[in-house]
């Protein structure tokens, strides 16, 4: 194991831009799983690419046993710990069988969100639309962390979820991608070339955990990794040209 002394602090901020979030737990188990620094390296370069943790280390932990893992290997999950354990309890008469666990995706289709909001300058409504060949700003709402509690299929989950990464789509074929959602002083900036009305989108993606038992059985899963949804609040801007603001501010006076 090389001996990474701050490194790690560089290694858990990687990681957690790359959207993992037990980023110190990831950190460890590589640092501990690298024979050098060069390898290390490798290991995290290909983690914040994507590539499966477990892969990486070639293990994964499952019902208290260490099991190998290789890449093209499927990955079991801690969820899949309490279809073994039901399956065996099953073989014997009179136990109740529990529903399968919700999924990701249903747990966030559940989970209440903040949503973001845009603004812009200038707003780009009917009444005071953008300007062409002008310089346009959007900036978003700082979104803060976010709890909740799901109830899904008999199973009490208490979700934790933070937003990650902001992006916008200004309806012009221009995106842009920050960590967070920009301010009035500090904007995204557009210019657009033509009038008309354009759907500018900002995306939020949001990381979370969720904590999920089954009160009723006596089972608790433990924390479960949501992984990340992405959510788009759409608003309409108007762009139109000089010349026809002033013909209309000039016939309504």
């Amino acid at each position: 194991m090389p001996d990474t002394g701050a490194d790690l602090a560089v290694i858990v901020a990687a990681l957690r831009g790359a959207g993992c979030v037990f980023a110190e737990d990831e950190a460890r188990l590589l640092t501990e799983a690298a024979r050098d620094e060069a390898e290390l390296g490798r290991l995290v370069r290909q983690r914040v690419a994507g590539t499966p943790l477990e892969h990486l280390l070639g293990w994964v932990e499952f019902d208290g046993l260490r099991i190998a893992v290789e890449p093209g290997v499927f990955v079991p999950r801690r969820r899949t710990e309490l279809l073994v354990r039901e399956a065996a309890r099953c073989a014997r008469p009179g136990e109740p069988v529990p529903p399968e666990p919700p999924s990701a995706a249903a747990i966030w289709e559940q989970t209440p969100l903040p949503r973001a909001v845009v603004h812009a300058s200038p707003p780009g409504t009917a009444a005071w639309p953008g300007i062409v060949n002008l310089e346009t700003r959007f900036w978003g709402m700082a979104l803060p962390d976010a709890q909740a509690d799901v109830v899904l299929d008999g199973y009490s989950i208490d979700v934790a979820a933070k937003p990650v990464a902001y992006a916008w789509s200004f309806g012009d074929g221009t995106t842009s991608v920050a960590p967070g959602p920009g301010s009035a002083d500090a904007p995204s900036r557009v210019t657009y070339r033509r009038r008309g009305d354009r759907t500018v989108v900002l995306y939020v993606t949001w990381a979370g955990l969720a904590h999920i038992t089954a009160p009723a059985l006596g089972l608790d899963l433990g924390l479960e990794d949501l992984g990340t949804v992405t959510l788009p609040e759409p608003v309409v801007y108007r762009e139109v040209e000089i010349r026809a603001l002033l013909r209309s501010r000039t016939a309504r006076g």
